[in-house]
């Protein structure tokens, strides 16, 4: 074996050992018995590991307060798992990398708010090109994969809506409807929080009503063209049914509003690394 082999071989073991430092697993209160989460933090966002499945998208006919553009209800198969963050992105992380905050209510520890489709994907693509990773926003597949968490009720806990209390703000417990604090209700059972509510969150894919009609089955993207784009997830103005995990909504990418954020997914180990500062 050469001495440049040999220093690339060494030079992989350390990465590895340094990417390990800090992955931990814990077990969320909604997790079945035995199910560990994967968690790890990448620039001061915690991630959660997905791992490859398959799962059911979409909703039943009857499922209450179902809109037609939730279906048919169809098989999804993702070969390759992905990290998520746990929380939508705060103003903190936000402006770390945008050097920015154009939320409503300025508070650093609050969900950003008041970001379009673009600037969430202007945020991804800064933080990539930093980092040397690969972040963009979720697929609609993807979201809702990580969303219900191997469930197929109409919520990740389940189908009664007078649970939602226990596990999210929405339009009925949030006096204001304003965003709220991440991660203050319980989880999914791999760890996700706030998927039901507090803001809505932009996906990757261009909306389209019938789209489920023809999707891939294996990590679909959306359709090619169209006017607007996904978003998902209730918020503090939602009413329980639009914060079914199947509920989809759309808007154009420049739309702004005070009821949507965003949260990321990561597809690569960096290959370099900048240093971000804590915030002053």
């Amino acid at each position: 074996m050469s001495i440049s082999t040999k220093t690339y071989g060494i030079l992989a073991v350390a990465l590895a050992l340094l990417l390990a430092i800090g992955c931990t697993t814990f077990t969320p209160r909604t997790t079945a018995p035995g199910t560990k989460v994967r968690t790890h933090e990448f620039y001061g966002i915690e991630f959660v590991w997905i791992p490859a499945g398959t799962f059911q998208m979409g909703s039943p006919v009857d499922e209450a307060g179902r809109n037609p553009d939730e279906g048919p209800v169809h098989t999804v198969r993702f070969n390759e798992g992905f990290w998520i963050s746990r929380s939508e992105i705060t103003q903190q992380q936000y402006a770390h990398v945008m050097n920015e905050n154009p939320s409503a209510e300025v508070r650093e520890e609050l969900p950003v708010t008041n970001v379009s489709w673009i600037d969430a994907m202007a945020f991804c693509a800064k933080l990539s090109a930093d980092s040397g990773a690969a972040y963009s926003l979720p697929t609609e597949a993807q979201w809702e994969y990580a969303a219900r968490a191997g469930t197929t009720s109409a919520y990740h806990f389940g189908d009664d809506p007078l649970l939602l209390d226990a596990y999210d703000w929405y339009a009925g417990n949030t006096p204001g409807n304003t965003a709220q604090f991440p991660a203050q209700r319980a989880p999914n059972r791999w760890g996700l929080y706030d998927v039901h509510g507090n803001v809505s969150e932009w996906c990757y894919d261009v909306y389209a009503e019938d789209y489920y009609q023809h999707s891939p089955s294996v990590a679909p993207t959306g359709p090619e063209q169209g006017p607007t784009r996904v978003v998902r997830g209730g918020s503090v103005i939602a009413e329980a049914d639009a914060c079914r995990v199947a509920a989809r909504a759309h808007a154009a990418p420049e739309t702004t509003s005070p009821s949507i954020g965003f949260r990321i997914v990561r597809d690569k180990l960096p290959t370099r690394l900048r240093y971000y500062p804590p915030a002053e």
